[in-house]
């Protein structure tokens, strides 16, 4: 599976719709044959077949994930973007999706007209300006397990029917080429560190992975050192992309306060932008209700990162327990406490494993 980052997933999908008032000025046709033919298109997870009357356009953000096409002499525009989603609910993607084109275009999201056609398909549709001329916009969006399939057309002349029948076309006829998910509810997961319960609210990508199970407990067996925990179905984009995670240190022969204070010192220390916290604390005063007296009197050392303008803090936490040096990192919305707290409770669903 490909994954972007989480910034960088952001600024294809503003990119892409930024670009779509002026594909037709910008793109340039490719192999124009007398005969119009077929398009076979692979995109993602997505295979997908247009018609003859597209032609094939590049465009300044073309790449295996995003694809230009126009017709009617450049008056009309078509983009295909696949892309694999993060752990929002569909509800929360489209809001998000909205967002994005209502700041492309200059629109409220309020004229960003939006229907529900199924539990994983959405039509979008607006009116857009482009040097005085009224462009007729829409997008059809489909979700397919871990991918989402967007559809994106401008067209100066044609009608809103006739541009949703066009675009329905296209994204219901897509077959969908990647895998399916396992899906589970209250589920143990485990490697040989530590096992983790999943409650139902939330989901590890280490399902997806899993080498076996334990048939004495039913507990799913990975091979991954790190595991880690997102919302099943975040209702909001940005607590999609947020995420618990546990891993065993690759280091296990330093002290912990060292490996913790080395972490603490940023690469790029002249970055006036990066600002990196180390605090020293315990078990008991981050997780209060853990129940085993030793283990909330044990030495644990936090990094807390927060960067300019970026919607995100981390905070990493260092420690050895049964003689293992680990660290536990939540990624969460800035600001959101709620999300920290869930993130950071997941703690109280692990039990360490580990035995030499």
């Amino acid at each position: 599976m490909k994954i972007l980052s989480v910034k960088m997933r952001r600024l294809c999908v503003f990119a892409c719709i930024m670009l779509l008032p002026v594909l037709a000025a910008c793109g340039k046709k490719e192999n124009k044959e007398n005969e119009p033919k077929s398009t076979e298109l692979i995109s993602g997870s997505f295979k997908l077949t247009l018609d003859g009357s597209f032609s094939q356009t590049s465009g300044k953000h073309q790449d295996e994930f995003t694809h230009y096409f126009g017709k009617n002499g450049g008056n009309t525009s078509l983009i295909i973007q696949t892309e694999y989603r993060n752990h929002a609910s569909t509800d929360a993607a489209i809001d998000f999706l909205c967002s994005n084109i209502a700041q492309g275009y200059k629109v409220s999201k309020t004229d960003i007209k939006k229907e529900k056609t199924n539990d994983n398909e959405y039509y979008l549709f607006w009116n857009g300006d482009k040097s005085g001329k009224l462009l007729n916009c829409a997008a059809y969006v489909r979700f397919e397990e871990d991918s989402q399939l967007t559809a994106y057309y401008v067209d100066e002349s044609a009608g809103t029917e006739e541009i949703r029948k066009e675009l329905a076309n296209i994204a219901e006829n897509a077959v969908f080429t990647g895998k399916k998910l396992t899906v589970k509810d209250n589920y143990t997961i485990a490697n040989t560190d530590f096992r983790i319960k999943i409650s139902s609210n939330f989901d590890s990508p280490q399902l997806q992975d899993a080498s076996s199970v334990d048939l004495s407990t039913d507990t799913i067996i990975t091979g991954s050192d790190v595991i880690a925990v997102y919302y099943k179905a975040a209702d909001s984009y940005d607590r999609g992309d947020a995420y618990f995670k546990i891993t065993p240190m690759k280091d296990q022969t330093k002290d912990i306060d060292e490996i913790a204070k080395e972490k603490a010192n940023p690469v790029d220390a002249e970055n006036d932008n990066l600002t990196k916290e180390l605090t020293e604390t315990t078990f008991g005063e981050v997780w209060p209700e853990l129940t085993d007296s030793t283990v909330k009197s044990l030495k644990l050392y936090k990094i807390t990162i927060v960067i300019k303008d970026n919607t995100f803090t981390a905070e990493t936490y260092y420690f050895n327990i049964n003689g293992r040096n680990y660290s536990a990192a939540v990624l969460y919305p800035y600001g959101d406490d709620d999300a920290r707290k869930d993130l950071l409770n997941q703690f109280y669903n692990i039990e360490f494993i580990y035995a030499e």
